[in-house]
């Protein structure tokens, strides 16, 4: 893979986590407002009033950027992305290294060379994908031509996790994990 995808994968994969980052923090401060003042608690759908009403074109939010309709993903593809990152990181739970590497694109098995290698980077550097005490799957995107999946994590210390998967989609009508970028919140569950 060359060094300008890298870069426009690392780039587009921060941007996707600062929106992420932002909506948990917004969500941790409506969570942590005084009950008693319904007033304080800000409106998260702007012009409410105007809910019926059917946008021009259909758009998803991530963060400050608008997605047009063309770039989401169907729900097909979505439940397949989902099934190949749930079987990968049972996988990693189950310390199946060869299992969790056959989900990975041939790009990335060739430059991890073996399974062995492959978890010994899992354990090193993405522990909460091994041991979490929960997960959600979060909105897909498609961003500059890259489907990303971001995995919520939640670690056995309370710690949120944001793990953002590149996936990649092959001949075969397949999908797999072409990276995954960890993103760390100051939030933690109480």
């Amino acid at each position: 893979m060359s060094v300008s995808r890298w870069v426009k994968i690392s780039v587009a994969l921060l941007v996707l986590a600062s929106g992420w980052l932002a909506f948990a923090n917004v969500a941790a401060a409506i969570e942590a407002a005084p009950k008693a003042a319904p007033k304080a608690v800000p409106k998260l759908t702007p012009n409410a009033e105007k809910l019926d009403a059917k946008p021009p074109a259909a758009t998803a939010k991530i963060g400050s950027a608008e997605i047009p309709e063309k770039n989401m993903l169907s729900k097909a593809d979505r439940e397949k992305i989902q099934r190949v990152i749930t079987l990968q990181l049972r996988a990693f739970e189950r310390d199946e290294a060869a299992i969790a590497f056959s989900y990975a694109t041939a790009d990335t098995r060739k430059y991890f060379g073996s399974p062995r290698q492959f978890m010994e980077m899992v354990r090193g550097g993405y522990a909460p994908l091994i041991k979490h005490s929960s997960r959600e799957f979060l909105k897909a995107a498609i961003v500059d031509g890259l489907t990303i999946q971001p995995v919520k994590f939640i670690t056995a210390d309370g710690d949120i996790v944001i793990a953002l998967y590149t996936m990649e989609h092959q001949a075969d009508n397949e999908w797999r994990i072409g990276g995954c970028e960890l993103a760390p919140s100051s939030l933690q569950v109480t």
